[in-house]
């Protein structure tokens, strides 16, 4: 078996095989600490259902995201100036069932084939919510796959390398798959808007720096061009959300 160079990682190795040189774009990798805290919150949690998480330590998680790089994305996300899931979504069932009457409306003066691709557009946006968050998940679930197997390669016992070129592989699909899904929730609705199945003040496109909290509550949030383009900020986004997701049942659990 070929003989890693002194001071090479099994990661760093995989990812040069994949990519033929240490690629320092890769976007989808956290900052450092990111996917130790991701780690940390999913083993206490899963920890927690055989055993109860004291406050303390609920306490420590917290600040541990805190003073790290994501520390001021989270605060504003539990500010509400940088919008989560609910936020996102919440007023759009409101949308979809105006947006039903309408097509209904047509359908019954025009015949089906006058609604099909009304149809085709509310049944993208009603999938959106879940498709985003499935889209979250495995790439959240990816990074944890991947520090699992940081965990497993420690001492150098085990060859991991090819184990870590699927984990780099589904890591970046993963991520890619996310912007996608945000990408197009934004597309679908601009393309309700042209097709008069939605007002065009029913969303609003946000940018980063952009308070969603001053949004009125009845209107959609959704990420911009602009903001689905820094990939960096989406990475960070939904390992915040998962963040506040894991804290918040941690902390339900304890009364």
């Amino acid at each position: 078996m070929e003989k890693m160079k002194p001071g090479t990682s099994l990661g760093a190795r995989a990812e040069e095989e994949t990519n033929g040189i240490k690629d320092q774009e890769d976007v989808s990798v956290p900052p450092q600490g990111g996917d130790e805290i991701l780690y940390n919150l999913h083993h206490a949690t899963e920890r927690h259902r055989k055993e109860r998480v004291s406050r303390e330590e609920v306490s420590t998680y917290h600040k541990s995201i805190e003073r790290s790089e994501f520390g001021p994305l989270f605060e504003q996300y539990k500010q509400g100036d940088v919008p989560g899931p609910e936020r996102m979504f919440g007023p759009l069932k409101a949308q979809l069932d105006k947006a039903q009457g309408i097509i209904d409306e047509e359908h019954a003066a025009s015949g089906e084939g006058s609604v099909a691709e009304l149809v085709r557009i509310h049944g993208l946006l009603a999938g959106r919510e879940q498709e985003v968050s499935s889209a979250a998940s495995r790439y959240v679930q990816a990074l944890i796959r991947h520090r699992n197997l940081q965990q497993l390669s420690l001492g150098g016992s085990r060859d991991l390398t090819e184990q870590f070129v699927r984990a780099d592989h589904a890591r970046r699909r993963a991520h890619e798959a996310l912007l996608a899904s945000l990408r197009l929730y934004r597309d679908m609705l601009q393309k309700a808007k042209e097709e008069e199945l939605i007002p065009a003040n029913s969303y609003v496109e946000w940018q980063i720096g952009d308070k969603a909290r001053d949004i009125p509550q009845q209107t959609i949030v959704v990420f911009s061009a602009k903001t689905t383009a820094d990939r960096d900020f989406v990475r960070d986004w939904a390992l915040v959300i998962d963040f506040a997701n894991q804290l918040n049942e941690l902390e339900r659990e304890n009364g």
